[in-house]
């Protein structure tokens, strides 16, 4: 059986990964998606973003839509400023939480170069 903090102690850092969920839906799938990769390496930091139900006619008022998104960027901020030795992020969104992400990525390298991301591995 494997040492699983002696795993991570020796890992070079950790792997960070975002999740945002579309409209009218909760998230219920970012916990099992957390626990799956947590399961396949512990040096995995999932941080599932959610925001509360958003039916249809929210999603056509952009303000309601920028505002998700802007607290998306504030979220993964505040996430990569506070966490030391991260090796790696990854985003994965559903639906409108793939335009989470891409538009909140967006505003985050525009205001916030100091951290550890590079637009070209947004690709």
């Amino acid at each position: 059986m494997c040492d699983v903090a002696a795993a991570a102690e020796a890992a070079p850092g950790i792997t960070l990964v975002f999740t945002s969920h579309g409209i009218r839906d909760f998230g219920n799938w970012q916990d099992a998606f957390a626990l799956l990769l947590k399961t396949k390496d512990p040096r995995i930091e999932v941080r599932a973003f959610n925001y509360p139900f958003f039916g249809a006619i929210s999603f056509l008022l952009p303000w309601q839509r920028n505002a998700v998104i802007d607290k998306f960027r504030d979220d993964v901020i505040a996430q990569v400023e506070v966490l030391e030795n991260v090796e790696a992020i990854f985003f994965v969104g559903h639906s409108f939480g793939t335009e989470v992400v891409m538009r909140g990525l967006t505003k985050v390298l525009r205001t916030h170069r100091h951290l550890p991301m590079r637009a070209e591995d947004l690709g």
